[in-house]
């Protein structure tokens, strides 16, 4: 989002910033089928909805920290500052992450999906 995020901050009129946001807006939804299809892959079937869980967590619960840490931003710094800021933030952590040994060396999915663990299944309590 860092490249989009950085032209919105500067984009000359508003059909620019329209554009420019309906193009980020596909990226978000095309990550999350991605990233499900591969955790789905590689998680034992019956810890799909503990991982799932942690995964909801770890996504769904900083999202009111960020709303009020980016409206103090704007309010102490503008818009335009702020937009850049966060997409100075979002390219970092784009970077970090594609240089990240996990994310490069990441398994390949070569199990067939479904129930891998049903040999060593053990009940639930």
């Amino acid at each position: 989002m860092g490249g989009p995020a950085a032209l919105i901050a500067v984009a000359p009129w508003p059909l620019a910033v329209s554009i420019l946001a309906s193009g980020t807006a596909f990226v978000g939804p095309t990550w999350s089928v991605v990233i499900s299809s591969y955790s789905l892959t590689l998680t034992l079937d019956r810890l799909r909805g503990r991982v799932g869980g942690v995964q909801g967590l770890a996504a769904w619960g900083p999202i009111p920290l960020g709303s009020l840490v980016g409206g103090l931003l704007l309010q102490w710094f503008g818009g335009v500052t702020t937009t850049l800021a966060l997409a100075a933030a979002g390219l970092a952590i784009a970077v970090a992450a594609f240089a990240s040994p996990a994310v490069r060396h990441a398994p390949r999915l070569t199990r067939p999906v479904g129930d891998r663990d049903a040999a060593d299944a053990t009940p639930m309590l």
